[in-house]
């Protein structure tokens, strides 16, 4: 609560409507992107994009990446996690239940009518082996007879590259909404990460467990951009280094006021604004760098709103001080998802292009 009081405290004017439910307006994507285990930027350029995953607000500091684009029928999520530096995902479970949390694992979230008090999440669980688990459930008054036995039949691809773990995933929008399109109404989403050496959970928001009623996505045809935000430096060693590229794939040219705002604890709030014009085809960029010895906590704000007009991208995450330990080794002969490391050491910071 101490945090959520600080993080919310002092915002400067143009954050003001900010109401901490994240949105976003995204484009339709010209071309799905090629799902082959590899989360190829310029295959996904035309998505939205996030550095990091959290849990209550704090960032995790494995280093993860998601993104989210669709098409008219399907919505399409790429993630891209650290591996430990010495020894391999867990990857255990050769089972298709919820008995695939105790591996390293990802989750994506789908709620198609994210603005009601009674609705259905529909939960995907995935391994590095390509196995997954399907679990719906249900808020309120819903007939149980609208998700038993649900099966998203999403379809998932894995890939290793450069210590990284990719998994792309490609969702029928109609297995969330009989007849639905992704340009129909707005959506509630969520990526997640189980990671193991230490089990920590993150995931893209900043509140309870699976508030994706909380993570509104629209998805429109035309007049919105793709925003990804990217970290260049790991920024719990204090070292914020930003960019967020703003693409405009469609046929308006759009009038946006982009935002970077940082809060530190025992420093002033700095930040960057600017108001930007994207052509048709153009990408525009807004970077922020700030390298603060001094406080110990930060709160990072990447906000774009149409200009004058209401938000289009919205995101925080808290972070700092960094663990001693950012990795632990587990004895090969412990049981999956033991808290208790054979060898704690830090591993390094892979913090490199991905």
């Amino acid at each position: 609560m101490a945090d959520e009081l600080w993080v919310r405290e002092g915002l400067p004017k143009h954050l003001a409507d900010y109401d901490f439910k994240d949105v976003y307006v995204v484009p339709m994507m010209k071309t799905a992107p090629v799902l082959d285990g590899h989360v190829d930027e310029d295959e996904w350029k035309g998505a939205v994009g996030f550095d990091g995953l959290s849990h209550q607000g704090k960032l995790e500091e494995r280093r993860a990446r998601a993104y989210i684009g669709a098409t008219r029928t399907h919505i399409y999520v790429g993630i891209i996690t650290e591996m430990p530096p010495e020894g391999e995902l867990i990857a255990d479970r050769k089972v298709r239940t919820a008995n695939l949390v105790w591996d390293d694992s990802v989750e994506v979230w789908v709620n198609a009518t994210p603005e009601s008090e009674t609705y259905v999440s529909y939960q995907m669980l995935a391994n590095s082996l390509g196995y997954e688990c399907y679990q719906p459930s249900a808020i309120g008054n819903v007939p149980r007879e609208e998700y038993y036995a649900w099966n998203g039949e999403y379809r998932i691809v894995n890939g290793f590259h450069d210590g990284f773990w990719h998994c792309e995933i490609e969702i029928a929008t109609d297995r969330a909404e009989k007849g639905r399109l992704a340009t129909e109404g707005k959506w509630g989403l969520n990526v997640c990460r189980n990671w193991k050496m230490p089990w920590t959970f993150s995931n893209l928001g900043n509140r309870a467990y699976t508030a994706d009623e909380d993570i509104v996505f629209q998805f429109v045809e035309d007049g919105a951009a793709a925003i990804q935000v990217k970290h260049a430096k790991d920024p719990t060693t204090k070292d914020v280094k930003a960019t967020m590229s703003i693409y405009n794939p469609g046929t308006k040219t759009l009038d946006l006021s982009a935002h970077f705002h940082l809060k530190r604890n025992l420093m002033p709030d700095v930040g960057v604004s600017e108001d930007i014009t994207v052509a048709p085809g153009e990408t525009k960029e807004i970077s922020f760098a700030d390298h603060d010895m001094v406080s110990n906590k930060f709160t990072l704000f990447a906000m774009v709103s149409e200009k004058d007009g209401p938000f289009v991208y919205t995101r925080h995450y808290l972070w700092g001080p960094p663990r001693e330990n950012r990795w632990e080794s587990v004895s090969p002969t412990s049981p999956v998802g033991a808290s208790k490391p054979l060898i704690s050491g830090s591993f390094g910071r892979s913090w490199g292009s991905l």
